[in-house]
């Protein structure tokens, strides 16, 4: 299965926050990454179906999506940063009520919705009102109604939001199972989640496709950008001041080890580190200023 980009954009008013994104998913998880403000979300609701485009068009196996209707949201399965329910569903009614809009037959929308309850450790809290549930337990309902029709394409939007480390792995290994012969496409800001289970990750900055491939491909951007120094813990200030800090690691004898990345070593006895996806992201986008995403 593929799923074609081509040339999508997105402008409101005199902002363009998807400027002419180009490029091909095929089956597998896919990694989304990219500052706030990077057009992430706009992007994915363009796929979802739930914006329309300024231009462009998006391509399943060859067919328009906005031409495919309900063909298309029949193998679609879709989670927002942020998704409506009423205040007086219980999870049951919640994921009862989504199975019949995405057209379950009652047997199989039971049986379904059984299944993922399990998977998702929802079985405790399913007579429970969603209201009234942590923000990770929401998280998880949500996540379980955009697999409720066994989708072919799947679009998560900050699905690891509140969830615990736990909760986490369990959910990489969640996906990377569903995606044999799937598309699978996640937006997150835990970059670690994309670097254990995407087979291929797009970046986005300022609403444009600034880089696509494997997480390997990706990385040659900041090889031989990333060190790491041990730093007295009486001079981590002025070191923070410095660089760009990826980590710090408190270590024996008051010493703390600083990863950053940069052009050159620039704290005394720097070695080169392997690179990993975080220290890409903080070296794209270093100098952007945090604002919400659109």
């Amino acid at each position: 299965m593929e799923l074609e980009i081509q040339n999508l954009t997105k402008r409101f008013g005199a902002q363009t926050a998807v400027d002419g994104v180009s490029f091909t998913l095929t089956s597998g998880v896919w990694g989304l990454l990219g500052a706030n403000g990077a057009g992430k979300t706009t992007l994915m609701r363009m796929l979802a179906g739930i914006l329309t485009p300024t231009s462009g068009r998006v391509l399943c196996g060859g067919a328009d999506t906005r031409e495919m209707g309900e063909a298309w949201r029949d193998i679609l399965g879709y989670l927002p940063q942020n998704f409506g329910y009423y205040p007086e569903f219980t999870v049951a009614d919640y994921l009862d009520y989504m199975a019949a809009l995405k057209g379950l037959e009652r047997r199989a929308a039971r049986e379904r919705i059984g299944e993922l309850c399990a998977t998702l450790s929802l079985e405790r809290v399913y007579k429970s009102k969603i209201r009234n549930l942590s923000g990770g337990t929401q998280r998880r309902v949500g996540i379980a109604q955009a697999l409720l029709n066994d989708p072919q394409v799947l679009i998560l939007d900050e699905p690891t939001s509140g969830l615990d480390p736990g909760e986490r792995v369990r959910f990489r290994n969640l996906l990377s199972e569903f995606a044999r012969g799937r598309i699978v496409l996640i937006s997150t800001h835990i970059v670690s989640d994309v670097e254990y289970i995407a087979a291929k990750s797009a970046v986005m900055r300022g609403g444009r496709l600034i880089g696509l491939g494997t997480t390997a491909e990706l990385l040659r951007a900041v090889e031989g950008k990333v060190f790491t120094a041990l730093v007295p813990e009486s001079e981590l200030p002025r070191a923070e001041q410095e660089v760009r800090v990826v980590s710090l690691k408190g270590m024996d004898g008051a010493q703390v080890l600083v990863r950053y990345v940069a052009d050159a070593p620039l704290l005394r006895g720097s070695e080169f580190a392997e690179p990993r996806l975080e220290d890409l992201y903080l070296w794209l986008f270093k100098d952007e200023r945090r604002h919400e995403d659109v």
